[in-house]
């Protein structure tokens, strides 16, 4: 019997419930390892630790293969858009950021 490759998400939940964060920080693991076109993981499993359960779900019951490809590019489209404001906006904080010499030179004056 051949064994499943599975994509398991192991959290410390108080509630053993399947919460749409968990779902869809599973589901971006799954892209992240399908966006190169590596599908043989084909299931998917939450471990509710406290419980000592593991939730599974089939691939195939969650995505739809024909329209996955689409949207993989979606995926990508929008983690690059979010990296690119992440980045545009640490560099704004940093431009911001008063230079080690003023700031030394008020705190001289401080004292």
């Amino acid at each position: 019997m051949r064994q499943q490759p599975t994509l398991d998400l192991i959290q410390r939940l108080s509630n053993f419930v399947l919460q749409r964060e968990h779902f869809n920080q599973l589901m971006g693991y799954y892209v992240l390892t399908a966006s190169g076109g590596d599908y043989a993981i084909d299931t998917l499993a939450l471990y509710y630790s406290r419980f000592g359960e593991l939730y599974t779900l089939s691939v195939d019951d969650v995505i739809n293969r024909d329209t996955f490809p689409s949207f993989v590019n979606w995926f990508e489209k929008r983690a690059e858009e979010k990296e690119r404001r992440r980045r545009e906006k640490a560099r704004r904080n940093k431009d911001h950021q008063p230079s080690e010499k003023i700031v030394s030179e008020h705190a001289n004056k401080l004292t």
